[in-house]
């Protein structure tokens, strides 16, 4: 066997037997010996690409679906949701024994000289003792056959499990081939690796290759066509290009219906990848997606910032997609963390992460420019484009679903506040009352110092004569928060408000309007003024305030 393979697989033995679930599997192993377990998908994938593993999805074969079953009820906890289709999400028992299943002995090993994991001694195991759900989540799957019901539709296949399957043809059902292979836990060494695809050749290749002929594969389920350019942008591996060929002719096909009129592939799952794309590659995920089509067929307002021009004297770095492009690039820039202080200095004070919000706002944020563009006396003018590109962004975002996807969904609300209000920078931030710095840094329902990064990015991406971007407003409304004592000295997070709208509502049983906000603009001058300080003093006011 190659030795780079030997290498990963050693890495991998050390790392498997730190886990709670492997003393499941040696269990397991002694009761169903003739059981092959394999490890499959994106964890084999990881193992050679020297990545952590987050999902640990298992296949079993030559045991009965019900003899599964009963098993892992009796050592574990089963999700039964995937039952008919042979899989079931388990969360072992946390397995612990008063004797380690892993010794140095000098006995033959019992599964054979070449086992993978062949210091494993089984009469250890005498000692095993469940203690409670401590284990992680699994997948754990019979080999499965799929067959397409040829409408192209998100999973909308045929599945039968079979027991007796051999691995290659379960592996052969899968998208594409650096996903398409396999370890076995306990077979002798020269076996241990299967890949029936060549998706090694492909992850030492960088190529995001489909299994079997790409049309037919991308045919079988139209979310793949996305799929594969998220797998691209999270690796940055190339995409194969027959593979590449194909996604361009069938990208429209995301925009089929069925016969009652839903989406093949619901908006959701298209935004979900569009999302995981862009959060994997920034500006690559945008490259990708326009270069396909993609953008063409599910949102072809942004299109229109492609040679939409901007006023040279401050922007030398082209039109307003090329602008979009790169301050999307410059969230994860060195000058994003090293500029981000009050004095300008390299001390950060405050938490530099990036929202899924701040990083859909950093490539929306100027989407109205095209749709606003005027010459007023020889000058290029963009009135109320932060106004149009709000109402944009909405429209796409609500479009796409892309507060649904788990983990990766945004704040519409707060996305859309963000591309509205990034041009309170363009005022002169020294003169802003506190009323109106505390309007837009010191909100509980809104992210202000997403905002701060936002205009920061905004301001890189915008390129001055001679080639520097203008950081005056940047540092000046640090400074102004930083003055107005906005900052907890001892975190330097930004305060948060004694009281925010929803709770006013609630305790003082106010319906939503005006009033609301009136009361929450009084509450920060007050305590701006330094006269309410803590949540029971701002009640005692406020209800002193509505009484009267």
């Amino acid at each position: 066997m190659d030795k780079f393979i030997l290498i990963k697989l050693d890495v991998f033995r050390r790392k498997l037997l730190k886990k709670k679930v492997f003393n499941f599997w040696l269990k397991f192993h002694c009761v169903f010996p003739l059981a092959e377990v394999f490890l499959v998908g994106g964890g084999v994938r990881d193992i050679f690409l020297s990545r952590e593993i987050k999902d640990y999805d298992f296949v079993v074969r030559n045991i009965s679906l019900r003899g599964l079953e009963a098993w892992l009820k009796k050592n574990g906890r089963v999700n039964l949701v995937g039952k008919n289709f042979g899989v079931f999400k388990f969360t072992p028992l946390e397995i612990q024994s008063r004797y380690s299943p892993w010794t140095k002995s000098k006995a033959k090993p019992p599964y054979g000289s070449g086992h993978l994991f062949n210091t494993f001694n089984p009469k250890s195991l005498t000692g095993f003792t469940p203690r409670g759900f401590g284990g992680e989540m699994i997948e754990i799957a019979m080999p499965r056959t799929e067959k397409s019901m040829g409408t192209g539709a998100y999973r909308d296949f045929k599945i039968r499990s079979n027991a007796n399957l051999k691995i290659e043809e379960d592996l052969g059902r899968r998208d594409f081939t650096i996903n398409a292979m396999a370890i076995d836990l306990f077979a002798s060494r020269d076996k241990v690796f299967i890949d029936p695809f060549n998706g090694l050749k492909d992850l030492k290749n960088k190529l995001i290759m489909t299994v079997g002929k790409p049309e037919q594969r991308f045919n079988e389920d139209y979310s793949r066509l996305l799929r594969a350019i998220r797998f691209a942008c999270q690796l940055d591996f190339e995409i194969e290009k027959k593979t590449w060929s194909s996604i361009k002719k069938l990208i429209p096909r995301l925009n089929k219906l069925n016969q009652s009129g839903d989406y093949l592939v619901p908006r959701e799952i298209v935004g979900r990848e569009f999302l995981k794309s862009l959060r994997a590659g920034f500006s690559r995920a945008i490259i990708l997606w326009d270069k396909s089509g993609a953008f063409k067929i599910l949102m072809p307002e942004i299109l229109k910032m492609k040679k939409c021009p901007q006023p040279k004297e401050y922007h030398t770095e082209g039109d307003v997609w090329q602008h979009a492009m790169l301050a999307l690039d410059k969230l994860s820039s060195p000058e994003f963390f090293a500029k981000f202080s009050a004095s300008g200095g390299k001390k950060e004070f405050l938490k530099q992460d990036v929202s899924n919000e701040l990083m859909v706002a950093a490539f929306f944020h100027d989407i109205g420019k095209p749709h606003t563009l005027a010459r007023q006396n020889g000058r290029l003018t963009f009135y109320n484009h932060d106004q149009e590109g709000a109402r944009l962004t909405q429209n796409i975002c609500e479009r796409l679903k892309l507060s649904s996807p788990e983990e990766v969904g945004i704040d519409i609300k707060k996305t859309t506040w963000l591309v509205r209000s990034h041009m309170i920078f363009s005022n002169n931030v020294k003169i802003m009352r506190p009323q109106t710095i505390a309007k837009y840094f010191f909100n509980a329902d809104y992210p202000g110092i997403d905002l701060l990064k936002l205009h920061l990015v905004d301001a890189l991406a915008s390129i001055l004569p001679p080639r520097k971007p203008n950081l005056t407003n940047f540092y000046s409304c640090l400074r102004r928060i930083k003055d107005l004592g906005l900052l907890k000295k001892k975190n330097q997070k930004v305060l948060a408000p004694l009281l925010n709208g929803h709770e006013i509502m609630k305790i003082f049983k106010i319906k939503p309007g005006p009033a609301v906000g009136r009361y929450l603009d009084i509450l920060r001058k007050e305590q701006f003024l330094g006269h309410l300080k803590n949540r029971s003093s701002a009640e005692k006011f406020l209800r002193k305030l509505i009484a009267e």
